[in-house]
This record gives structure tokens, sequence and C-alpha cells, in this order.
């Protein structure tokens, strides 16, 4: 597995996130690539609104929250 990014402030879109709080968001894709978001305030939103095409796992505060068996296939479509 690649080395986790964690996104920092300034790639941030929503100001909610730049507030403290909230839940880390951990997305991994098909690539290997490991992203991670802090400060989500609703984490259920936040990955609904994904592009979840390139996804193979979503974590939110260190437990799964949804995989794609299929890297092909992702199942929140």
């Amino acid at each position: 597995m690649s080395k986790e990014l964690i996104i920092s402030d300034e790639h941030r879109t929503n100001e909610l996130s730049l507030l403290p709080g909230g839940s880390v968001v951990k997305v991994i894709q098909n690539d290997g690539k490991v992203y991670v978001y802090d400060k989500i305030k609703d984490p259920a939103r936040y990955v609904a609104r994904m592009d979840t095409s390139k996804i193979r796992e979503i974590w939110v505060n260190d437990a799964l929250y949804a995989r794609t068996e299929d890297e092909n296939e992702a199942p929140w479509h």
C-alpha cells in the first residue's frame, strides 16, 4: 500500500473542513494511492459526493465503510 497523503487545509473546498472536530475519511484508490481527509463533519454525505469509480476502499475513523470486490466495479453507483 502507498504512503498516506494527508490532504492539507489549502486544498479543502468546504469551509467546515477547516474547523476542528469531525471524522477522518481514508480513501484507497485502485492504484494503491491513499488519501486522508480529516475534519469531515458528515462522512456519509462526503462519501456520497465522491467519484467512486477509481476507489477500492473507504474507511471512516479506522472502520471500513465501503469496499469493492472488483476494482472495475464500485458498489456505490
